[in-house]
């Protein structure tokens, strides 16, 4: 898949998980759907952005607790910069 406004751009993301790094499809647009998700708890959007990636990737039972970590500090790191564009990183 490509990048609407970045052409060439892959849509998936390389996060470290454990000792690895994973690419993760659809990562940033998961992400930007929790973002837009008002007055949920931190483990309610823990729960929503590890289900949202499942839906595009497979994470096997034993390492969820590994990826929904990474998935989270992701997070974390996007939502302390503000919005900007899921692809390129531009506000």
């Amino acid at each position: 898949m490509i990048g609407p406004c970045c052409p060439g751009k892959p849509v998936a993301k390389r996060i470290r998980i454990g000792n690895q790094m994973i690419g993760l499809a659809e990562l940033d647009e998961v992400i930007d759907g929790a973002l837009s998700i008002a007055g949920a708890s931190d483990e309610e959007l823990k729960a929503i952005l590890l289900s949202g990636v499942q839906k595009y990737n497979y994470i096997p039972a034993e390492m969820e607790d590994e990826y929904s970590a990474a998935i989270w500090e992701e997070f974390l790191k996007r939502r302390s910069k503000g919005p900007s564009c899921s692809c390129c990183g531009k506000g």
